[in-house]
């Protein structure tokens, strides 16, 4: 845990959740955004803590799953009021965007996708430019050396196939345990050896055809409240310990998970799940919840919630101390980097089968292209509400 810090250094509870709801409800723009605003928030005008100290922690969590605007602050709510201190940091953050979600998705549920699909003909390609943009950023950070591109590749070949990520996840644990050991030679040929062999097993499955050449089948699926609820807590605990690199990369996560097994859940309304999300005050993981609600109603909402932000909450409130010592092991730090890379290869897929399944015409390729181009272009926090919201605008007007 955290070192204690001394009476003086200690923040009431009340001014602890008041000062992250704030940060809550002014959360637009990413995690670059977020950050930006924390740390001229604690760092340069409540002095709460040293530039130093907020560099050197948010460098543990850039390794670690999980939103790191979100971790950074419940890790400093413990460093200020202990883990209660954590807790309320924590909630007072996702708390916006979380009550946000929820109407959202209660209106997009009651009114129908119809009424809506004006607006999202027009938000979903800029939402996808979104997405192939973070991919080409996220992979650019993460797959940054070349002794994590083998895991890269086997992820992207596996994942066309169907092949469940567990075994991408050994896969990359496995390469790393024998690279960083010197055993090149055996870890190039044990990995291969199992690529091909999870390859063989999928043929019989799949049929031969790569993953990016099918549709999802939309499955009317009679699942038990409990099962379905204990299920879909899962798919959110899953994703949030799979977002390496970002949380655009619990987008394959969920989208394998539930797309096609909830009935209400098709191509479509995970896209307008990630648009919905992309225009509130809020970490992008929160597009979870709007899943949740449309899959189970409230129960949902709250479980995929709970699944999807414990493991920040969990990695902050365990201290950094303890994980500084855990980081500070090079091969589980190798270990994490593998299988950053192999999630980035799982996202790769899921990009473009995304863009496969809304860049159908040439009005979304236009609007896709403009996007894009203007995502690379203006390095402004606001490009991303603003594409969306005047999207959302032209939709309406169309």
């Amino acid at each position: 845990m955290v070192t204690a810090s001394s009476n003086a250094d200690k923040i009431s509870r009340k001014k602890i959740f008041s000062t992250f709801l704030k940060f809550g409800f002014l959360a637009w723009g990413g995690p670059v955004a977020q950050l930006a605003l924390i740390r001229e928030e604690l760092v340069e005008k409540k002095k709460w803590i040293s530039a130093e100290k907020f560099k050197k922690i948010l460098a543990i969590y850039q390794i670690l799953p999980g939103p790191e605007a979100h971790e950074m602050c419940v890790h400093i709510g413990v460093m200020k009021g202990g883990r209660i201190g954590g807790m309320l940091a924590g909630l007072g953050f996702m708390a916006p965007g979380f009550f946000l979600m929820l109407l959202l998705s209660f209106l997009y549920l009651h009114f129908g996708k119809a009424q809506l699909a004006p607006i999202f003909l027009f938000v979903i390609p800029v939402v996808t430019a979104l997405i192939i943009r973070a991919l080409h950023r996220i992979g650019a950070h993460v797959v940054s050396s070349h002794r994590v591109i083998p895991p890269f590749i086997a992820a992207v070949i596996l994942t066309l196939f169907d092949v469940n990520f567990a075994v991408i996840f050994l896969i990359a644990v496995a390469w790393e345990m024998l690279w960083g050991k010197n055993k090149k030679l055996l870890a190039i040929v044990i990995c291969a050896a199992l690529v091909v062999v999870m390859l063989s097993l999928s043929k019989h499955d799949s049929g031969h055809v790569p993953r990016i050449m099918l549709r999802q089948a939309q499955h009317d699926i009679e699942i038990d409240s409990t099962k379905n609820n204990s299920e879909i807590f899962l798919s959110g605990l899953k994703g949030g310990l799979t977002s390496f690199g970002g949380a655009y990369t619990t987008i394959p996560i969920l989208q394998r998970d539930m797309v096609g097994k909830y009935s209400a859940i098709t191509d479509e309304t995970f896209l307008d799940a990630l648009a919905v999300s992309s225009i509130i005050p809020a970490p992008l993981i929160i597009f979870a919840t709007f899943l949740g609600y449309i899959a189970s109603g409230l129960a949902g909402a709250v479980l995929i919630t709970i699944g999807m932000f414990l493991p920040a909450f969990a990695f902050s409130i365990i201290g950094f101390n303890y994980l500084e010592k855990i980081i500070e092991n090079k091969m589980l730090q190798g270990i994490l980097e593998s299988i950053a890379a192999a999630v980035v290869g799982l996202f790769a897929v899921t990009a473009l089968e995304i863009f496969s399944k809304s860049i159908t015409s040439f009005l979304s390729l236009a609007i896709f292209a403009v996007a894009l181009f203007l995502f690379y272009k203006v390095k402004k926090n606001w490009i991303t509400p603003a594409l969306i919201l005047t999207a959302g605008i032209a939709g309406i007007l169309n």
